[in-house]
């Protein structure tokens, strides 16, 4: 079975995947202006902003902290993604990860399923298949974002 996913590009040029049905609009930085962000004091370095979007206050999250990479993206690229609440029955959430490249929509095969590039990904992704040679893991929106809102530190590389 196929499905429609959106490459995101991390700030070292690595890439992972999204499933289409998470991605709600993605603002370049020529538009952010309508959105504007706002810096969080004493939050971590993944999750330091909050971005105003259709009157709602949003995490804007860097993955590259929480998977080893040191550079952040430069943010030219702002990927809203709506991921899934803790309690049944509540409406979605929403955040931001910030990409460095415009988002790429490709087509993938659940026939393909590969190992992880490196174990960090099994903490945040739901699957990893390989796209152009490279093992591209899946996000999973409610991984990812659950560990902001929680006590917890998320997981990082040692």
């Amino acid at each position: 079975m196929s499905a429609t996913a959106w490459l995101l590009t991390l700030a070292d040029g690595s890439r992972v995947a999204l499933g289409s049905h998470w991605i709600r609009e993605v603002i370049g930085e020529h538009e952010r202006g309508l959105s504007p962000m706002f810096s969080v004091p004493l939050m971590p370095d993944y999750c330091h902003q909050l971005m105003h979007w259709r009157n709602l206050f949003i995490p804007v999250l860097h993955l590259e902290p929480l998977v080893g990479i040191t550079v952040l993206a430069l943010g030219h690229y702002y990927v809203v993604v709506a991921y899934p609440p803790l309690e049944e029955k509540a409406h979605l959430h929403y955040g931001v990860i910030v990409c460095s490249a415009l988002p790429m929509q490709i087509t993938i095969s659940d026939a393909d399923p590969v190992a992880y590039s490196s174990p960090i990904w099994e903490n945040y992704a739901s699957s990893c298949f390989t796209y152009e040679g490279d093992a591209m893991p899946i996000l999973d929106t409610a991984k990812v974002f659950h560990y902001h809102g929680s006590n917890n530190e998320p997981p990082r590389p040692s």
